[in-house]
């Protein structure tokens, strides 16, 4: 197979995208219970850009709305993932 342009590359993908829409409001519970409670997933990744809450910089530092206090606060998070990377 030759090798897609860019623009050709994009437009598969695109209509790829497209043909997965019908899906994308599946109900979670109703996929699990389909797989017999199977998990589905071992891993979650959030990944958080923190500049978009900054409120400004000094430096290298950034100074945050909720201040320094509330980003050394720890917190539990019940969840059924055994991996979480945030």
């Amino acid at each position: 197979t030759a090798a897609l342009s860019w623009s050709e590359w994009i437009k598969q993908l695109a209509e790829q995208e497209h043909q997965l829409w019908g899906h994308r409001r599946y109900p979670l519970a109703t996929l699990r219970r389909e797989v017999d409670g199977e998990e589905l997933f071992n891993t979650l990744f959030n990944y958080t850009h923190f500049r978009a809450y900054a409120q400004e910089s000094v430096g290298e530092a950034l100074l945050f709305e909720r201040g320094a206090d509330g980003l050394t606060d720890a917190a539990f998070e019940h969840s059924n993932y055994p991996f979480i990377l945030q």
